[in-house]
């Protein structure tokens, strides 16, 4: 029988990519809202079946990640694909639940960072709800009015906006380090704001402040042409706001002349604290 790795290189990719690459976001660290809507659906799905006595569970085409485990060889060539073919959803639940601050260096986007091109990320204001009432919301779900009215309570509602500084600050660091090299970049925000929308203007000073600051300056010194995309603008003076007063681009990538002439004095101070920073070269 001939050797696999005998055949021709584009062959062997060929056959990688037929395993590996899947028509679907990629979220290798599920959130925690993620976590309990999907106990819940298996729940009632088992409940379900069991009382329609059907036992088998339909699952998504999964990556082959086995692949990887074959040798050192198969691996080299295997990791790029997997990481530069897929669309993955990057985490903002960076130092919550199950994705503490320790384990943040030893996350696949970190670890192999220089192989992705394709990254989105998706806010979603329920990802810090851990008081009591907030955890109840989550069983109502998003648009429900006893949800909405449990978000509605004072310690609740000043609790998630606090916790934003530090979920967009880290967010914003861990992104900053693929950025140089990402060809597409889509930054969900359709649920970075309560249900009532009554925090949706604090909500985006802070999104403004302390996470596209951050990125408009890295992207505006990486050497790439990076495709922004920003979803879950809700009226004409969000996509103004975002494609006129931060200087990103709708059609196509973004232009760093505006974004540096928008975000110059910030650049400015990006580009000092860099400087005074240990380990990294401007």
């Amino acid at each position: 029988m001939m050797s696999f790795l005998r055949l021709p290189y584009e062959v062997r990719c060929m056959i990688y990519e037929l395993c590996l690459v899947v028509d679907y976001d990629i979220a290798p660290y599920p959130s925690l809202f993620e976590l309990h809507r999907q106990t819940l659906f298996e729940s009632k799905f088992t409940r379900r079946m069991q009382h329609l006595r059907l036992w088998k569970k339909p699952k998504p085409e999964l990556p082959q990640i086995n692949l990887l485990r074959v040798s050192k060889q198969i691996r080299n060539e295997t990791v790029p694909i997997l990481c530069g073919k897929n669309q993955w959803q990057m985490p903002t639940h960076w130092g919550w639940g199950n994705l503490n601050t320790f384990d943040i260096e030893e996350t696949i986007f970190v670890l192999h960072k220089r192989h992705f091109r394709n990254i989105v990320v998706c806010f979603d204001w329920r990802d810090v709800a851990h008081t009591v009432s907030q955890s109840q919301i989550l069983e109502f779900g998003n648009e429900h009015p006893a949800g909405a009215h449990l978000h509605n309570v004072a310690f609740s509602h000043t609790f998630n906006l606090s916790s934003y500084v530090s979920t967009l600050g880290t967010t914003a660091a861990q992104l900053m380090k693929l950025i140089p090299y990402l060809d597409n970049l889509v930054i969900d925000i359709e649920q970075l704001y309560c249900p009532d929308g009554c925090c949706r203007g604090a909500v985006m000073t802070y999104f403004e402040n302390h996470f596209v600051s951050q990125v408009a300056c890295q992207l505006c010194l990486s050497s790439g042409n990076i495709k922004v995309e920003i979803r879950g603008l809700e009226n004409p003076e969000e996509e103004e706001l975002v494609y006129v007063g931060w200087g990103f681009d709708a059609d196509g990538p973004v232009n760093k002349v505006t974004l540096k002439k928008r975000w110059e004095f910030e650049l400015r101070l990006f580009c000092d604290e860099m400087r005074r920073r240990s380990g990294w070269t401007i």
